[in-house]
């Protein structure tokens, strides 16, 4: 991990949700192609990457053209056969797959807007026995970093709700952080969710 000032010494990494169905959205949201010809994706992987922490996306099996391009890239990912169970299960997954990580920064694929600043910032107020979620304007967004205390909890996840229940679980070891960052809340579920470059 990047040995900034003020960081704590958990080994945080990022797990990338990129395993939905993208049901509302009417095409594959995550190869569609914004205004510079690049998917989706690659603008998330952007900022996620230049964090230089450890990254793992996880992916549905029949996703080849998406397996292909995160192998271009040399971006590791990992597929999980249940996906169709829900966000959930595929967190479960990927906690598993990490379980050396001491934080689990969770990210979803379709949230292309995030700055660099926000990642490096909920990382870097990681701790094993907290919960980090970014606030902006008093609503709270993605992405949360969990640490090694919620394992167990993770992994038992398998609805579509994500980790919203280990959140409420545990509401005396989450962490609120404050960014300036309007978009941990823009996710892409539809065309008109893009932002307008």
């Amino acid at each position: 991990m990047s040995n900034l000032s003020g960081w704590s010494m958990v080994e945080v990494g990022i797990l990338l949700m990129a395993a939905g169905q993208s049901s509302r959205f009417g095409s594959h949201k995550l190869l569609h192609r914004l205004s510079d010809g690049r998917p989706l994706i690659l603008h998330t992987l952007d900022y996620l990457l230049a964090s230089e922490l450890p990254l793992l996306v996880i992916v549905k099996p029949e996703d080849h053209e998406l397996h292909q391009l995160l192998a271009r890239h040399k971006v590791t990912y990992l597929i999980h056969q249940n996906a169709g169970e829900g966000l959930g299960s595929s967190i479960a997954f990927g906690v598993k797959q990490r379980r050396d990580w001491s934080a689990w920064l969770i990210a979803l694929a379709d949230m292309p807007y995030i700055s660099i600043e926000t990642i490096l910032k909920v990382a870097g107020h990681a701790a094993s026995d907290r919960i980090v979620q970014p606030h902006y304007q008093e609503r709270t967004g993605h992405p949360v970093a969990f640490g090694k205390h919620f394992q167990s909890q993770l992994t038992a996840l398998n609805k579509d709700c994500g980790a919203a229940e280990v959140i409420q679980a545990n509401l005396h070891r989450l962490i609120s952080l404050s960014v300036e960052d309007e978009n941990i809340q823009a996710d892409v579920d539809c065309l008109n969710d893009l932002i307008k470059e």
